[in-house]
């Protein structure tokens, strides 16, 4: 298109919308200098199909239309939202009890008599000497010391199995199945 062809549309358009201005603007005024802001339909309307004119001639009150002060109420705000309420589940029902298999009471077996325990040392390793070939150990009950090497029963009932520099192992005579006892030198 041409510059001087859309000069020729432009004016076009101009001269067409100042002339839409100017009609709506002589409808209202024309419309209120009147002041009744009624409309009567003048026809009849008639349904398709029945030949018949409707006999109520429907009035049109533009009053109604505008918008009274006050009256707006918002339906909705935007800054209360809040999400819908989910449905609460029903309760679940309480499992149902599994049947317990009929058990067999138990054996009872014939009650066995308390085994034997060995008795408790009643002395203290006080440390040991000698040459590592044959060490002495020495213990104590406050009444007495005993000198002691790997092997030997003293006070009838102990046997020292080992002999070490801070420690001695003990066990007993009558109880060979018994495991050992440390002591410790001095406790």
């Amino acid at each position: 298109m041409t510059p001087q062809r859309q000069r020729q549309v432009l004016v076009v358009l101009l001269v067409v919308l100042v002339a839409v201005v100017a009609r709506s603007v002589l409808n209202l005024s024309s419309g209120s200098s009147r002041g009744n802001r009624r409309a009567r339909v003048s026809q009849p309307l008639v349904r398709p199909g029945s030949g018949q004119a409707e006999s109520d001639i429907v009035e049109l009150r533009l009053d109604d239309l505008e918008q009274k002060p006050g009256e707006f109420r918002p339906g909705r705000d935007p800054f209360r939202f809040k999400p819908k309420a989910r449905p609460t589940p029903p309760p679940r029902p309480a499992p149902k009890p599994r049947p317990q298999p009929a058990r067999k009471p138990p054996v009872q077996r014939p009650a066995q008599p308390a085994r034997p325990r060995p008795p408790e040392p009643t002395f203290v390793f006080l440390g040991s000497f000698g040459p590592e070939e044959k060490r002495v150990a020495v213990f104590s009950d406050n009444t007495e010391i005993f000198n002691v090497v790997e092997g030997d029963v003293f006070k009838e009932a102990f046997v020292v199995h080992k002999i070490g520099y801070e420690s001695a192992d003990i066990g007993w005579v009558d109880f060979p199945d018994e495991p050992t006892r440390r002591l410790a030198a001095g406790g």
